[in-house]
């Protein structure tokens, strides 16, 4: 969805909505590598759509669950640093101290799950931070 109006902008909002929403399904059908290339390609044609902080949060997504933690980590990093108005930086900062905690670095782990509760204490992510953290000091 870009920011410009007038029915070529339209056309080009409704095409980069068509080509976010088959990056997801391909990642929820389980297609990490079809939908890192998807989202990846979205990013590259519509880089201002309000979009893509999103697309970049499932690039890491995808690779979380690829297990492949240390670049799950840098993709949500960028969430943070190119989005850090979007709506998923909260949940990209709970992922990072997630993918952390599967490395076994409890100390950065504990360092973005606290990030979540003092920044987003009323959130879903948060509870989820908090909950995970109880899992560490275990």
């Amino acid at each position: 969805m870009t920011r410009a109006r007038g029915p070529r902008a339209r056309t080009r909002r409704r095409y980069s909505e068509r080509t976010y929403q088959r990056a997801l399904r391909e990642y929820q059908q389980g297609g990490y590598d079809a939908a890192m290339t998807l989202f990846r390609q979205f990013l590259r044609q519509y880089p201002k759509s309000v979009l893509a902080g999103k697309a970049q949060y499932w690039i890491g997504e995808s690779l979380y669950g690829q297990k492949q933690f240390e670049a799950a980590i840098v993709a949500f990093d960028e969430v943070n640093r190119k989005y850090p108005k979007d709506e998923k930086v909260a949940s990209a900062m709970l992922k990072q101290g997630f993918a952390f905690a599967e490395l076994g670095d409890k100390r950065n782990a504990r360092f973005f799950l606290e990030q979540v509760q003092k920044k987003y204490p009323n959130s879903s992510e948060a509870q989820l931070a908090t909950e995970k953290l109880k899992q560490l000091r275990r």
